[in-house]
Parts: structure tokens; sequence; C-alpha cells
């Protein structure tokens, strides 16, 4: 929380009226058993479990944002909120880097069969043909350089591997 607060504070986006109540605001340290760390905690023990970015925004998105002036006491509801969508944007760089530094980026990765990989090349194809075909009836230079690249992408990519196409 300390960090998401700093991140607020130094970023120069913000308004300086928010920057200025945040840097005047100091952090409450929340009881290990209040009520607002639990919740907090349960959310990211669920991201810990499925390691769904998706989901842990929802579950904090949910909760949090809507009651952070519960939970950053003293700050009107606009700081509250920020700091509180901060808070989940740090929680969530920290489990990244946690899961980086032991090795487990936290995405599987999916093996395709040769059939599926062609369907994706067939599929990849059909796009490229249709966007060639719209640069074909320009004049501009813009068009010359797209046909240009979609031109050798498509002689690079002839070989065996295509059977679909």
């Amino acid at each position: 929380m300390n960090s998401a607060l700093a991140k607020v504070k130094s970023t120069k986006a913000y308004s300086r009226t928010l920057r200025n109540e945040l840097s005047c605001y100091a952090l409450e340290q929340l009881e290990e058993e209040s009520e607002e760390l639990t919740t907090i905690r349960s959310i990211y023990e669920g991201l810990l479990k499925n390691g769904d970015a998706e989901k842990f925004y929802g579950k904090f998105c949910a909760t949090i944002p809507l009651n952070s002036t519960r939970f950053f006491k003293g700050l009107s509801q606009n700081s509250a909120t920020l700091l509180s969508t901060k808070v989940a944007d740090c929680m969530l760089t920290y489990y990244r880097k946690e899961n980086t530094a032991n090795g487990n980026n936290g995405e599987s990765t999916v093996v395709l069969s040769e059939r599926e990989k062609a369907g994706l090349q067939y599929v990849g194809g059909y796009v490229l043909h249709n966007l060639y075909n719209k640069h074909r009836g320009k004049s501009s230079t813009e068009s010359e350089q797209a046909m240009a690249i979609l031109k050798a992408g498509k002689l690079e990519s002839s070989g065996d591997s295509q059977k679909l196409i």
C-alpha cells in the first residue's frame, strides 16, 4: 500500500489537488484482524491460487474501490478510489515479479497440433490477402509500403508447412 501511495504522489498525470491530498495523507496501518485487511488478503490469495489477473481485478474492483473511503479513512472519494486502484496494480506487479523470480511466469503454454497450426495459418493468410487487396487500389506511398511488406511475408512463408493455404 505504501508503494501505491508513493507512485500516485510522484505521478504528475494526476491533478495537483489529488497529489496534494495524498501527499498530506498518512497511511494508517490496518490491524491484522481488521475486516478491510482480511478482504484484501482473501482477494490476493485467490490470485495466488488461480493466477488469473482478470478475476483478481474483477473481485478487487467489485469490493475495494466501491468502499475505498472505508479502507482509506480521511481521503475524499476520488483520492481513495485512485489509491485503491493503484494498490491493485501494485499487488499484481508484486505477484508477477514473485512468479518470475521463482521461474514460473504464471502463464501456461499451449501446444498446437499440426492441423490447428494449419488452420491458424490459413486464417492469417486470409487476413493478409484481404489487406493486400484493400491497399492494391490505392496509390499512396503508405499503401505501396504496406503491399510490399505483405507480399514479402507471403513469399517468405511459402513452403510445405502451409498445406491449407
